[in-house]
């Protein structure tokens, strides 16, 4: 039915009409996350959604469930909403039938129903003409629906967006400053948000933000490095963490010194990512950090807590947001798995960076990461 590109500048004109299925693709991943809760937060009423919204991953939930869920008529409100991540994986030939069935499945919605299949970016190049998913699945969305791609900003849409992003925390930018964020920064949207609440609070009381700052701040040194490679596991974003992991091993050649900051640092971000996502679970939003209930404020920890951190909140709700409770809660054993392989256990490798790489993907990629047993990394001596 239709076929939209949507940017940051792009306004609401695509959400006019309710469609029954969309398909969210782009290699632009923020605008790919900002329009599912855009249609979520347009057609689906906050007290409905307990019962009429549906998140599912498509690698881990088998497709008849998914293709159950969607069939389901609403509750409470007027739309039945089914959000199915990872979609990406349905394009992989044995994902053929599953693909199919849900073509089908999706000819039969009916005007109640709201399907949202999100597709990220992979980083992968693919030639012109090319299905997003599979041509059938395609073809049944904009047969009911619309296709909404999603496009990386070039070098001028970036610094506009950076400009509006500081714009919004009472800070501004200059020109050099923002363009020199451009030209060494990621082209991903995530990263660079996640580079200006640096910023932000690096220049503190003051109003705008210099080129000095941006190089004093955002400069390829070790400590930079680290926090981006945090940064990027806890955006789930599996090639450029591993990217860093490599970077920063060549900043401490000593692999148990690089391995125990590391440790350290992924384990205070993951309890940052818990409290948000618990947080967020109790209806309280991220600008209310400082004013909490005395009930809620009491169960905090005293260290990093998310109140000393609440110039980032934002950054890590959204980054939360990726993980349910149950993969933050295997991720802490990861992570002990992962030290116990570096002090000797057999259930490892002999050298610390190879159990750091495996866990890096463990961590970031869910279908990896859901299931595993303190087992699965590498036998010691196996490549």
């Amino acid at each position: 039915m239709s076929e939209f590109v949507v940017t940051p500048a792009s306004g609401d004109a695509w959400l006019a009409v309710r469609q029954r299925a969309y398909l969210l693709c782009g290699d632009d991943d923020q605008s790919i996350l900002d329009a599912a809760r855009s249609i979520q937060e347009r057609f689906l009423e906050e007290d409905a959604a307990d019962f009429d919204l549906d998140d599912l991953d498509a690698e881990t939930t088998p497709i008849e469930d998914i293709i159950g869920s969607i069939q389901r008529e609403p509750l409470l409100g007027d739309v039945r909403m089914v959000v199915v991540r990872a979609a990406g994986i349905l394009r992989r030939r044995d994902k053929a039938r599953s693909a199919d069935l849900l073509a089908d499945a999706i000819r039969q919605l009916g005007p109640r129903s709201c399907l949202v299949l999100i597709k990220r970016p992979t980083g992968e190049v693919t030639r012109k003409g090319a299905a997003i998913l599979t041509a059938k699945l395609d073809s049944a969305v904009r047969d009911v629906g619309a296709i909404v791609r999603c496009p990386a900003l070039d070098q001028e849409g970036m610094v506009r967006w950076i400009e509006q992003y500081v714009a919004q925390c009472g800070k501004s930018i200059t020109k050099e400053a923002a363009h020199r964020l451009v030209a060494r920064g990621s082209p991903d949207r995530i990263a660079v948000g996640h580079d200006l609440d640096r910023l932000i609070a690096y220049i503190g009381s003051r109003k705008r933000i210099e080129a000095s700052d941006v190089h004093a701040l955002v400069a390829q040194d070790p400590e930079d490095v680290m926090f981006r490679l945090v940064d990027a596991i806890s955006s789930r974003r599996t090639g450029e963490a591993l990217m860093l992991l490599r970077a920063a091993s060549r900043y401490e050649t000593r692999p148990h010194a690089l391995a125990g900051r590391f440790l350290a640092l992924v384990e205070r971000q993951l309890r940052l990512l818990y409290q948000a996502r618990e947080l967020r679970s109790l209806g309280v939003g991220m600008s209310e950090l400082r004013t909490l209930p005395q009930e809620i404020a009491a169960d905090l920890p005293n260290d990093a807590s998310i109140v000393s951190m609440s110039w980032r909140a934002s950054s890590y709700a959204r980054d939360a947001a990726q993980w349910t409770r149950a993969e933050l809660v295997q991720a802490f054993g990861l992570l002990v798995q992962c030290d116990a392989a570096n002090k000797g256990d057999e259930a490892g490798h002999e050298n610390p960076l190879a159990n750091l790489e495996q866990l890096v993907i463990l961590l970031c990629d869910r279908s990896l990461a859901m299931g595993r047993t303190t087992t699965d990394l590498p036998l010691r001596g196996q490549v």
